[in-house]
């Protein structure tokens, strides 16, 4: 029982020190490449980087749940890459930060409204309480700029796609092993984002062929951190707290998500004012909230 317990709040932890780095690879490999590319090989390396297993697991999958692993690829990560990257390009970070802490809201509200799944009074507390948190966070830091909202609801529809997907996970996989979900599901979307660099668009729209890209060294790193880690990795790691937790549960890492900025700000030598302890307790009471209600 302990191990299991201390094996949930690991894979948070990681969870959200991996997803809380996306921003900041995201917005350094758009400094060289177009949204779309950064999306594409963002996909690319994750699909390559799980490769052997995802064959492998692919056998093993029921064949009435491929389906079901492919649409989850394309809800999970396919569309939202290439959503949070163009939102992102010109999005200041701190309200893209707002926004994809929707995602647990999601989480519930398509639960409930679709999936027919009950909500306590506490659960519902715990995610209120922990937006809530997330919104004081960045409100206290004073600099949000809303010239270009229009594009925050590109980060609106991928938080709506994660719910979905989570309840979906949740609701229909369940016997499908987590890391069959995180490999399988990566492979489908990877052969199409593959096919899109390996034959390229007009590159005016944004997307190019590999043999047009740009292969600046240090900026490929990002896109390769990207997918293997913020991607692969992480795929397989969610989806098994998914299972060994609650939907609600797991999709709470986007609520811890900004205070890895802050960490990377301390580390730098940037002062944390004291508002932003007081949103991590409001934060944290809304996580263990949500994880009670269990």
């Amino acid at each position: 029982m302990y191990a299991s317990k201390a094996w949930v709040w690991i894979l948070f932890v990681f969870l959200t020190i991996l997803w809380g780095c996306s921003y900041f690879f995201m917005k350094a490999g758009m400094e060289v490449y177009s949204p779309l590319q950064m999306a594409a090989m963002r996909i690319a390396f994750a699909g390559v980087a799980l490769l052997p297993w995802s064959i492998w697991h692919l056998r093993k999958v029921p064949k009435n749940k491929i389906g079901l692993l492919l649409l989850s690829g394309f809800l999970g990560n396919g569309i939202p890459a290439v959503l949070f990257c163009l939102a992102l390009k010109g999005l200041d970070t701190n309200l893209g930060g707002i926004l994809n802490a929707l995602t647990p809201l999601w989480v519930l509200v398509i639960g409930v409204l679709f999936f027919h799944k009950n909500s306590t009074i506490q659960k519902t507390l715990g995610v209120l309480v922990g937006f809530a948190g997330v919104i004081i966070l960045f409100l206290s830091k004073g600099n949000i700029n809303l010239h270009n909202v229009e594009l925050s609801l590109f980060i609106v529809v991928a938080t709506m796609m994660y719910g979905l997907n989570i309840n979906i996970v949740d609701t229909y996989l369940k016997e499908v092993p987590s890391l069959y979900i995180g490999t399988v599901s990566t492979l489908g979307i990877a052969v199409v984002y593959i096919l899109l660099l390996v034959i390229g668009m007009d590159n005016s729209a944004g997307t190019a062929s590999i043999s047009l890209i740009q292969w600046n060294e240090r900026h490929v790193w990002f896109a390769v951190a990207l997918g293997v880690l913020n991607t692969a990795l992480s795929n397989v790691m969610f989806y098994q707290l998914v299972k060994i937790s609650s939907a609600s549960f797991a999709s709470m890492v986007t609520y811890i998500m900004p205070f890895v900025t802050i960490l990377i700000a301390l580390v730098i030598g940037e002062t944390i004012p004291k508002e932003s302890l007081l949103c991590l307790a409001l934060i944290l009471a809304g996580v263990f909230l949500v994880r009670k209600s269990k």
